[in-house]
């Protein structure tokens, strides 16, 4: 539209004026006019491109002037912080390396030969070079205490030698080359089974990532960890069946002659088998008695297996309950808050019987409530005690479930900006609906809210050339410059034609956070200059162009 413009008045039409004059008054005002739109070209392609520094600072530099300077942390030399990277690449191996041994190590136990343990296999000794690798590296894995990230060298060696360092090394060495007992010594690496339970757990939270979020509403923060428990479950009982077969077998080889393989010949494979189908029925206390045992030590061993099985069930039935439980928590919590709501109109209409509530008013009052309760971060969040009383770790874990969504749909605000200040943002947000064309911020106002656009369309229109200007879709936002610079442009924003879903922030709680995260000042002032420019030059060539006689 603006090149065609141009394109007029470079090659103006006939004129009706005769005289030599007055055709150069014609040529001089249009020229004036072709100027004028070069440089909003050239403004609206630079700011497009880069801000001028020193234009920006004069806009923002008061505000600065109030932040405090310390730099964000780059982290410790050396160090390998949690979930980063490197982090996640060394304990998935270790994860994976410790789920070879927690299944080879007892089977080698119960069913091999002294002469078997003492045999050199090429590809061990790799895992165990591979977990001694791991044991140094754990020297400099950083460490989360609460709320604070531990990245100290002496704290994190004293803390990993007051623990498990003792039992990791002495897994790790060869020493059944020297002796077959010593074979028993990498039993210790089944203390570090939990770690295959962790690698689950980051397995299932990739999971839920690719999940949609009707998915996510409907399992919640509860049902996902009541399932990641029962995965815990089904992990140790994998592993500790496991491991009480090879026990029953190996208890049989150390009594020959009267043991419960009643002297029956049987491969390992088919050992194992029988044990395993012992074990879990033992396990879960059915005993079909076919299998028994004949010996004392048997009996005690019998005894301990029937004992645990009844713990771990136990367990089992917990998880279970609390899936269940938990599975409709979101839709039982609204019909709680529904029914204390319908209490409070009863009593409205029974203390005015005079002024009873129409059944329309009822239910947009109603609706609106609903609306609220499914939409409003701010209530859902800071109108509840206990999460204020979580620790900050696990506060920020449940922000991350709940909200990772919103982050993800408003990236083109949250791109660049620090987790934290994005989930804080995000907490201080609550819902608005516009009808169509309903005026959103009136021309000649200043907006006092951050808006970003959950549904429908936001116009930015000019009322006195009657025109619309720009539209800012799903996903967008506006009010980030006049929350910043105290500025706005000309022309006022309102609903597009199917009408829209705003998801709001107060100014003031944006300026509070954009001063406690200095980085991300930097970043979101500096674009929300940029914005404000290509507002400005895109309203007046707006203007421009529809003022134009030609």
């Amino acid at each position: 539209m603006a090149q065609s413009f141009l394109s007029r008045l470079c090659c103006p039409r006939r004129s009706a004026v005769d005289t030599s004059a007055g055709r150069m008054k014609v040529a001089k005002d249009r020229w004036l006019k072709v100027k004028k739109l070069r440089l909003l070209f050239m403004s609206l392609t630079a700011v497009k491109a880069e801000t001028d520094d020193t234009a920006r600072n004069a806009y923002y530099g008061s505000i600065k002037d109030e932040i405090d300077e310390e730099k964000q942390s780059k982290g410790r030399a050396g160090v390998i912080y949690p979930h980063t990277l490197a982090w996640e690449v060394i304990q998935t191996l270790a994860a994976g390396l410790i789920l070879y041994f927690a299944f080879v190590t007892p089977f080698r136990i119960g069913f091999g030969t002294p002469e078997d343990n003492q045999r050199v296999i090429e590809y061990e000794l790799v895992f165990d070079t591979g977990l001694l690798l791991y044991l140094v590296l754990t020297f400099f894995m950083a460490y989360m205490e609460d709320i604070e990230v531990v990245d100290d060298y002496a704290a994190i060696a004293g803390r990993y030698l007051r623990g498990k360092f003792l039992p990791d090394l002495v897994s790790c060495l060869p020493l059944y080359l020297w002796n077959p007992n010593f074979m028993w010594l990498k039993v210790f690496r089944l203390l570090r089974v939990s770690q295959i339970c962790e690698l689950l757990d980051r397995f299932l939270d990739f999971l839920g990532k690719t999940w949609s979020s009707e998915t996510r509403q409907l399992f919640g923060l509860s049902t996902k960890r009541a399932i990641s428990r029962l995965i815990h479950f089904i992990t140790y009982v994998a592993v500790t069946c496991h491991c009480i077969a090879c026990l029953w077998h190996y208890v049989a080889m150390m009594q020959e002659g009267v043991n419960w393989k009643q002297g029956v010949v049987m491969t390992n494979t088919e050992a194992y088998v029988v044990a395993l189908y012992w074990t879990m029925v033992t396990f879960t206390t059915v005993g079909y008695g076919d299998i028994t045992p004949k010996t004392d030590l048997e009996i005690a061993v019998t005894m301990v297996v029937e004992f645990v099985g009844i713990l771990f069930f136990a367990y089992l039935m917990g998880t279970v309950s609390s899936i269940v439980s938990n599975w409709n928590q979101r839709a039982l919590a609204l019909s709680q808050r529904e029914s204390d709501l319908e209490k409070w109109l009863m009593m409205v209409d029974k203390n005015r019987p005079d002024k009873r509530l129409h059944p329309s008013l009822h239910n947009s009052i109603r609706n609106y409530f609903i609306y609220i309760w499914k939409y409003d971060h701010s209530f859902l969040i800071k109108g509840s005690k206990f999460t204020w009383m979580m620790p900050a770790a696990l506060r920020y874990e449940l922000m991350q479930h709940l909200f990772s969504d919103e982050i993800v749909k408003y990236r083109s605000f949250f791109d660049s900006c620090e987790e934290d200040f994005s989930y804080q943002l995000v907490l201080s947000m609550f819902p608005r609906k516009f009808r169509k064309l309903e005026g959103i911020v009136p021309e000649g106002e200043l907006s006092s809210e951050l808006y970003f656009v959950e549904s429908g369309a936001v116009l930015l229109s000019l009322e006195k050339v009657g025109s619309t200007c720009l539209q800012i879709d799903t996903g967008g936002f506006i009010g980030d410059f006049e929350a910043i610079f105290g500025v706005d442009v000309e022309g006022f924003y309102q609903a597009g034609f199917n009408g829209c879903e705003l998801y709001c922030v107060k100014s003031e709680d944006l300026l509070k956070l954009l001063k406690a995260f200095p980085q991300t000042f930097e970043t979101v002032a500096s674009r929300a200059y940029k914005r404000l420019r290509y507002y400005e030059a895109l309203t007046q060539l707006t203007i421009m162009e529809l003022k134009d006689p030609g």
